[in-house]
């Protein structure tokens, strides 16, 4: 929730990009990210790339 705000709060009309392979990350930061794009394999884990414009 932190990391939300403080995008939201000083990044304003910023694109934010969030790599990770846990969702549940994502939901609490108060920012809506539409679908992510497919997961990719990256170092043996699959990450998303989840984008949205503050």
């Amino acid at each position: 929730a932190a990391l939300g705000r403080k995008l939201t709060e000083d990044f304003s009309g910023w694109r934010v990009g969030i790599v990770t392979t846990d969702v549940s990350l994502i939901r609490p930061m108060g920012i809506k990210f539409p679908p992510p794009g497919p997961p990719v394999a990256h170092g043996g884990l699959k990450v998303r790339l989840w984008q949205a414009q503050l």
